[in-house]
């Protein structure tokens, strides 16, 4: 085998005078620059490096956590409104406990705040359903009602004691959201705080925490706990309800009972 060639003074010239190959992240970094300038009316185009960046990092733990501390540094500077609705749902996506303290004090910001909640829920680990539970005395109307929602949607029984109050709230937008929320995390808790409510309930008010009590023993049977789902029907169906809810309380009664025997 002959030696390689050894490269002349002209060679090594040229090869300096070369420009250097792009860095990989170079496109995610012009990407995040693009960012920090991005508003309504900006090219989505420029971001669409950060995309792929964000996809990639998804398999790979150290990527998510450089580009996490990155984009949170991002939203530390106050970029524009859909900038950071940009960043959060990012984050939704890749974010870790390190994230929610940015997202939790997006909370309520009329602009962003949507985003900041919907990241929030989307979080794993037991930081972000803290983070929605303590921001619930500081939220009011649609802010606190999205809250429960996402509460209800993370399944968090913590909440349990908070959500419970709200199911005799004058305002009925927020104790339909509480009682959405506690069917939705289910369980025998929920129920006797949603069958408790109902029991003390105005005759206008009890459709609603009805239906959600119907729906909360769905969950339970379908858990295995059909004891407690029995409980919650035949209180149902023993009450004066509309015709509807009434008979899907007894038909429920029947199939929980049927499937006992």
């Amino acid at each position: 085998m002959n030696p390689p060639p050894i490269p002349t003074l002209s060679t090594l010239a040229q090869a300096a005078a070369a420009p250097a190959s792009p860095s990989p992240a170079a496109p995610a970094d012009q990407a995040l620059s693009a960012l920090a300038a991005y508003d309504l009316g900006s090219s989505r185009a420029a971001l669409l490096p950060l995309d792929e960046a964000v996809r990639a990092a998804l398999a790979n733990p150290d990527a998510c956590r450089r580009l996490e501390s990155r984009l949170l540094g991002l939203l530390d500077a106050k970029p524009s409104s859909a900038a950071a609705e940009y960043v959060c749902a990012k984050l939704g996506l890749i974010g870790s406990a390190a994230t929610v303290p940015a997202l939790a004090r997006l909370l309520g910001n009329p602009a962003v705040g949507h985003a900041a909640r919907t990241a929030l829920t989307a979080l794993p680990g037991p930081e972000a359903s803290r983070a929605l539970r303590d921001s619930l005395p500081r939220l009011t109307g649609r802010e606190r009602i999205g809250v429960l929602h996402s509460l209800g949607q993370r399944r968090d029984t913590a909440s349990i004691p908070l959500l419970e109050p709200m199911l005799s709230s004058a305002d009925s937008a927020t104790a339909d959201a509480a009682a959405y929320a506690l069917c939705e995390i289910g369980g025998p808790e929920a129920a006797r705080a949603l069958l408790a409510a109902f029991d003390q309930a105005a005759a206008n008010a009890r459709p609603s925490l009805a239906d959600a009590c119907l729906a909360c023993a769905e969950r339970l049977a379908a858990a295995g706990d059909t004891s407690t789902a029995r409980a919650v029907c035949d209180r149902l169906s023993q009450a004066s309800l509309p015709p509807h809810i009434h008979q899907a309380a007894r038909a429920a009664q029947s199939k929980l009972s049927t499937g006992s025997s």
